[in-house]
């Protein structure tokens, strides 16, 4: 089971997941538009509060790895982030299950959370490659993980139920060890801009 951990620089805290944070988040979940792509409609508190307690239950289970992301300089509480799909037998781990509030779409918090990610990942854990994958119709997602660097693997056809019983075609995308380098730097050059 890997080792819980807090990551952070200037910007971003991400701390692991606990019961408590439910409250911390709540506010950010009324938009409904968030979730047209995600598995679950989390708009509805009952859904949400469920799917946070069996994110903890994913998380005592060692299945999953999910952190609360704080933006420093708000000082507001922007949203989750999840190491999941773990395999560390062959070094592959996915960086997934991520949602923020719609005031922090766009801005410095998504960069920022995935260079935290990725360098513990690359750096600390010893993973060899980090994996991303989202809905095929979700362009933002897809044009956001393509910025990052990663590369397309291919989508799998029909591989999911999403809201509403829509079955999804589900597109993969990766980044190799050999390759970290210079994504991380194309990273910080590009959080660079931010300030």
């Amino acid at each position: 089971m890997l080792p819980l951990s807090t990551l952070e620089n200037d910007v971003i805290r991400l701390s692991p997941l606990e019961s408590g944070d439910l409250k911390k988040l709540t506010h950010l979940v009324s938009d409904s538009s968030l979730w047209t792509y995600f598995p679950y409609d989390l708009a509805e508190e009952s859904v949400f509060e469920s799917w946070m307690e069996s994110r903890i239950t994913l998380m005592n289970e060692g299945k999953w790895l999910p952190h609360v992301v704080y933006h420093k300089p708000s000082g507001k509480y922007a949203g989750l982030t999840c190491y999941l799909s773990i395999d560390e037998p062959n070094k592959v781990i996915e960086v997934g299950g991520t949602w923020y509030g719609s005031e922090f779409h766009g801005t410095e918090v998504n960069p920022n959370c995935k260079l935290l990610m990725m360098t513990h990942a690359f750096e600390t854990l010893g993973f060899y490659r980090v994996e991303y994958k989202t809905d095929v119709l979700n362009v933002r997602s897809r044009r956001a993980i393509e910025k990052l660097g990663a590369k397309e693997d291919g989508i799998l056809r029909s591989n999911r139920i999403v809201a509403k019983g829509r079955r999804r075609d589900t597109i993969y995308y990766s980044i190799l060890k050999d390759e970290w380098p210079q994504v991380k730097a194309n990273l910080e050059k590009r959080i660079a801009t931010y300030r």
